[in-house]
């Protein structure tokens, strides 16, 4: 009896967790656009952004948003192609070092197109909402983070 009661407890604890993975990604996705709406709310509030800037930060963002998926996957698909060289013996160190190489790459185009993307939200600023932004980010709150 205890057997099968284990059994049956696994068994249900497995299927919870298998199906919960997708559901767990939609309601973090949920949540991230929920958080970038107040974080733009927020901006626009304590920096005074007016609707037409306000617009353009959402054409940024959105501009972006697809170019920023595609370098993220393959900036993935690198470092998954890296960490299976790394496992296999067949590889020399020179093929190790350029699959590296790669790696680094794509982590160096991720951070320049999420940078671009800042100054692109930036210059969309006048020099009073940059020096209200400044002193956002010495009350403790990221600024940078708020442009994403």
């Amino acid at each position: 009896m205890k057997t099968i009661l284990l059994t049956f407890l696994f068994a249900a604890s497995s299927l919870t967790i298998a199906s919960g993975g997708h559901h767990g990604k939609r309601k973090m996705h949920k949540k991230m656009r929920k958080h970038k709406k107040q974080k733009l709310g927020e901006m626009k509030e304590r920096l005074g952004l007016s609707d037409d800037q306000v617009s353009k930060i959402k054409s940024i963002r959105q501009s972006s948003k697809d170019k920023m998926k595609a370098l993220r996957e393959q900036k993935r698909a690198a470092k998954r192609q890296f960490k299976e060289a790394m496992r296999s013996s067949s590889n020399s160190p020179a093929q190790l070092r350029s699959l590296f190489n790669v790696v680094q790459n794509k982590r160096s185009e991720f951070a320049n197109a999420r940078f671009e993307k800042r100054l692109a939200v930036r210059a969309i600023l006048t020099p009073e909402q940059l020096a209200k932004r400044k002193n956002f980010d010495l009350d403790g709150k990221d600024g940078a983070e708020s442009e994403q």
